[in-house]
């Protein structure tokens, strides 16, 4: 089961009045995600009506991919503490869209809510340790299998 970041998909939640949008991509096998901000809104718009690169990879993202997209939220212009709730009330809206979406391509989810100081902790415990080519020890945390290479 895929576990993606509620930080995820804060960080890939815009306020309205930058222009700009976030969203997630999905892998095909559903087992891993990747963020992608900001994308210009007029960019996004015409790679939904399937105005696509001709290398297949919507707004830098990967070919296959599924991409979701975060809506904005509407912020006061500055408001501070306002402005930070709008972003979670809009953030936990999506989450739940977001897992019901998954689910029409046949992925499970879930969406982990803890603070990211926590999501952190996990991540470092949850870290391999492997032999690099040269000979170095190096650590592979969770959040390099956001970004594969191709």
């Amino acid at each position: 089961m895929l576990q993606v970041k509620f930080s995820d998909i804060l960080r890939a939640t815009l306020p309205l009045r930058s222009g700009n949008e976030g969203w997630l991509g999905f892998s095909p096998k559903g087992d891993l995600y990747h963020v992608v901000v900001p994308v210009d809104v007029q960019i996004a718009r015409g790679v939904m009506a399937c105005n696509r690169p001709t290398d297949g990879t919507p707004f830098g993202g990967y070919a296959k991919w599924l991409y979701f997209r975060c809506p904005p939220f509407e912020d006061e212009g500055g408001q501070g503490s306002s402005d930070e709730s709008a972003r979670i009330r809009q953030a936990s809206a999506t989450a739940r869209l977001l897992i019901k979406w998954l689910s029409s391509y046949g992925i499970e989810a879930t969406v982990d809510k803890r603070h990211p100081s926590e999501q952190e902790e996990a991540s470092s415990v949850d870290a391999a340790s492997e032999e690099s080519p040269a000979g170095r020890k190096t650590e592979t945390h969770d959040r390099t299998k956001e970004f594969p290479a191709d």
